[in-house]
């Protein structure tokens, strides 16, 4: 920011004499709430051009670490709100400042920021998370709405992405505030913040949103739905034009009934049990599918999705997924610094796979807090070594009876489909791997430690200790 707009903006904030700074200390008066104007003459409001150039400046600021500066602009920006409503509320509704507001201009340039992300990659599901990892759940929520305002624009659209609507129910990304208000100041009043407040998080999250890197398109965003035939399902640059459909509602229904005894059984061997009687029903449907579109059905086609891998040992838990994901005959990519994990596969496959790795992710972190009680008292046992090899011990175990669960349902199936079956999954693995490589050509291929023995023991449930020293490998995307 040059000094001759920094000047600018500092005179057109206050615009009245500043009290004198006291001798004694670096105290500051209080700014009034409401601007101070001599009385009989009304102070003319900032132009619309004046107000974006602010709110560009503010930003810059904010992404260079300009604090001081940042919080001047922030403050002058507060100022012209204020007198917006002062001035509304007293008649001047013809003026330009009511017709293009403060909290219009910072909504609409959220919303543009959100469509840019949408064309870079991003998708609903993924932009929260990177916002609530870079600063604060205030900014998670806020980053929500603005992602349900955008959203008003096509999600009505027939052409609509079944996937993409999907996602914004997830996330919870609905209009809640009235359509006749300006959504930042219902947002501001919901959290309890000040005007100041309120726009110091917008203008953040809107310095976050700038910084976004680009992503790899894994369907076509918004913006084109309905230039081509079959874009809503497309895949990246539109090359992908159908999207299959997912697993059968009431297969996915047996499945989670499966997984949620597993989950609230308290016998490790039940729930190893249950876990592997879902993985042989994922399998069958899905084989039964392949075998019913092998060659131009929808679900022909691979796709992908990306899963949020959190903190602490997201590289054990990506490795989890990793394991679940194999055995349907789906590749991952763990992308560490984005917190997410790329899975690729068709999409029944994808469902089963998302499922199944949530309830697991369940399963070991209730054995993991278990091993840490039931063992000898001492820090050893909760330590991050420990959990780490727990996680790592548990995957690989994991990984082994899903295995074992998914050959026995294919070799069922074979009896029924006969020599037809082999090339159909042949032909399908090697359609998921040439997507893979295709989005991320240049991959990483990383160790994840697993170092302590009690650990592993305990994550793998009385199974032996191989490979303690290199542990298994994980797939990562390189970092630019």
């Amino acid at each position: 920011m040059d000094k001759r707009s920094r000047r600018r903006w500092r005179e057109q904030g206050e615009g009245r004499p500043q009290p004198a700074r006291p001798s004694g200390g670096h105290t500051r008066q209080p700014r009034p709430t409401r601007p101070c104007r001599p009385s009989g003459a009304r102070r003319s409001l900032a132009e619309p051009r004046e107000i974006e150039e602010g709110v560009g400046l503010a930003v810059s600021a904010f992404r260079q670490g300009q604090e001081e500066v940042f919080a001047m602009l922030v403050g002058s920006l507060a100022l012209r709100w204020d007198e917006a409503t002062v001035a509304s509320s007293e008649g001047a509704a013809g003026s330009v400042t009511t017709a293009a507001p403060v909290p219009s201009i910072i909504e609409r340039r959220l919303e543009e920021a959100i469509g840019t992300a949408w064309a870079h990659g991003w998708q609903p599901a993924d932009l929260p998370r990177a916002v609530g990892r870079k600063l604060s759940g205030r900014h998670l929520r806020l980053s929500v709405d603005a992602i349900a305002g955008e959203s008003r624009r096509y999600a009505g659209s027939e052409d609509a992405d079944p996937e993409w609507l999907r996602q914004l129910e997830e996330i919870e990304a609905r209009v809640w505030w009235n359509s006749q208000s300006d959504h930042l100041g219902c947002w501001i009043w919901r959290e309890g913040l000040d005007r100041a407040d309120g726009l110091r998080h917008a203008l953040e999250l809107l310095g976050a949103l700038w910084e976004l890197p680009g992503l790899p398109r894994l369907c076509v965003p918004p913006s084109e739905w309905g230039h081509s035939a079959g874009s809503a399902g497309g895949g990246r640059g539109g090359r992908r034009a159908v999207r299959g459909q997912g697993a059968d509602p009431r297969v996915l229904h047996r499945v989670r009934a499966l997984l949620a005894k597993a989950e609230s059984t308290t016998f490790p061997d039940e729930a190893e049990a249950l876990t592997a009687k879902a993985q042989e029903l994922m399998t069958r449907h899905a084989i039964d599918r392949a075998m019913i579109e092998p060659d131009g059905g929808p679900g022909a086609i691979p796709s992908a999705r990306r899963i949020g891998i959190d903190d602490p040992y997201a590289s054990a838990k990506s490795y989890l997924l990793h394991q679940v994901a194999a055995a349907s005959n789906c590749r991952v990519v763990f992308s560490k610094d984005l917190g997410f994990s790329t899975v690729f596969g068709f999409d029944s496959e994808l469902d089963a796979v998302e499922l199944l790795f949530t309830s697991l992710l369940v399963q070991a972190t209730a054995g993991m807090a278990a091993a840490g009680v039931d063992q000898a008292s001492g820090a050893r046992w909760r330590s991050r070594s420990f959990r780490q090899s727990f996680l790592v011990g548990f995957a690989v175990r994991i990984g082994e009876r899903l295995r074992e669960a998914a050959a026995a349902a294919t070799e069922e199936a074979e009896a029924d489909h006969g020599g037809r079956l082999l090339p159909v999954l042949m032909s399908r693995a090697e359609a998921v791997k040439q997507e893979r490589d295709q989005t991320f050509p240049d991959l990483a291929h990383h160790r994840l430690g697993a170092n302590d023995p009690a650990g592993w023991t305990a994550g793998r449930v009385a199974a032996n200790r191989a490979s303690l020293g290199t542990g298994p490998g994980l797939e990562t995307a390189r970092s630019a």
